[in-house]
């Protein structure tokens, strides 16, 4: 129980750093494009 309880910890981390990580990706794409 403990295991199943770890990696779903792990997915939930690793999905939120994904959209952290794109959604940083974005703003740093879109603020390039309004700065030029």
């Amino acid at each position: 129980m403990e295991t199943l309880f770890a990696f779903t910890a792990l997915g939930v981390l690793l999905i939120l750093g994904l959209g952290a990580l794109g959604t940083a990706i974005g703003f740093g794409l879109l603020g390039g494009k309004f700065l030029e």
